[in-house]
């Protein structure tokens, strides 16, 4: 039991200092700047999910930016 723990220990710590990623995105007519994320780089299904909001954002005509 006490190894389960530790092992549950060491995930959190792992994933807490796990880079992250946010994507911006403007719309270009009224300025309003919507951000995706933050979402960590190493997990794929976080990946899918950011691609997706940027994709949501984009039907809406939003364009990428830089920062907020």
């Amino acid at each position: 039991m006490r190894l389960a723990w530790m092992v549950v220990v060491l995930g959190l710590a792992a994933t807490a200092c796990a880079p992250k990623e946010t994507a911006y995105m403007r719309n270009p007519a009224t300025g309003e700047v919507a951000a995706c994320g933050p979402y960590y780089k190493e997990l794929e299904i976080q990946d899918a999910a950011k691609q997706w909001c940027v994709d949501d954002y984009a039907r809406r005509g939003y364009l990428p930016a830089t920062s907020p």
